[in-house]
């Protein structure tokens, strides 16, 4: 029996340095500029002033003007490169934060998981994730700024 006993744990010990020795010296892919994707993110405050819709945003009038307010003002614009499973975390507006983290890419479109965490603690955490079409943009209601309202426009690349 202390043979056979012996006679295992070399055999255990011999396959297992192989299979540690293999992951360890295999070569790491390196990343493929197609794993990551450009992200815009523009802060867009609503209000309903009488003011129409800033320049800046042209490229989105027809889907802002759908919304129930008279004014869209871009605030700011934030880009970023993003790996697969890599995340980006942003400043927002009135201390909101903002987590993006894209989870891949399916049919043309681009998974990006949405984390946005209002500063007031009387308002909820808001978590989803959107499919954006390579290009496209994706626009979503934040928490309240000011007198109106703060949007996310949600823009991604491949």
């Amino acid at each position: 029996m202390n043979q056979l006993s012996s006679t295992f744990r070399t055999v255990f010990f011999t396959v297992a340095l192989y299979c540690l020795a293999s992951f360890q010296l295999a070569p790491s892919l390196p990343a493929q500029e197609n794993d990551e994707c450009e992200i815009t993110v523009r802060e867009i405050v609503a209000e309903n002033t009488g003011r129409g819709v800033d320049d800046r945003l042209n490229d989105i009038v027809r889907d802002l003007e759908k919304l129930s307010y008279s004014t869209f003002r871009l605030e700011q614009t934030h880009n970023r490169k993003l790996g697969v499973s890599v995340s980006g975390e942003f400043a927002l507006l009135g201390d909101n934060k903002l987590l993006l983290t894209p989870e891949g890419f399916e049919e043309g479109k681009i998974r990006l998981k949405v984390k946005l965490t209002p500063r007031s603690g009387k308002q909820k955490v808001f978590e989803t994730t959107l499919r954006i079409a390579n290009g496209g943009t994706f626009i979503i209601a934040g928490p309240a700024h000011g007198e109106g309202v703060l949007f996310l426009a949600f823009t991604a690349k491949r």
